[in-house]
């Protein structure tokens, strides 16, 4: 088990669901529900730093993990942000293999992060 996933076994629970969207394998497959989730912050006791939780829920058994994967920073806002990109990046990965788009409605669109779901301008 990796640093990261034993870290992630400390965060504190419930995980917030912060991205909900709606997945479609091609050819018309069936669509399914992803969800982006993380902890709130934590500082790790044998350094001082501080640490945030992150999984995607419905995209493959490695995001299944109860408790994802940890991201760290020098301050909470520091581990969100990790964790927050992390994410981002994983989606804009899956997003060439898989239809995204937010479950309300709208594409799912990596490039534009700070879109709302259904606008196409970004947010100010």
């Amino acid at each position: 088990m990796t640093h990261q996933a034993n870290t992630a076994r400390l965060a504190p629970r419930p995980y917030r669901e912060v991205r909900h969207l709606r997945a479609t394998r091609p050819p018309q497959g069936e669509p399914f529900l992803v969800t982006v989730e993380i902890s709130d912050a934590f500082q790790l006791e044998d350094s001082g730093d501080w640490a945030c939780a992150m999984r995607i829920v419905g995209l493959d058994p490695a995001h299944r993990a109860e408790h994802g994967r940890a991201f760290f920073g020098v301050d909470p806002m520091q581990a969100i942000e990790h964790a927050l990109f992390i994410a981002h990046l994983e989606l804009e990965l899956v997003t060439e293999k898989l239809g995204l788009e937010f479950a309300q409605g709208g594409a799912y669109v990596p490039a534009t992060l700070f879109r709302r779901p259904g606008d196409g301008g970004h947010q100010a």
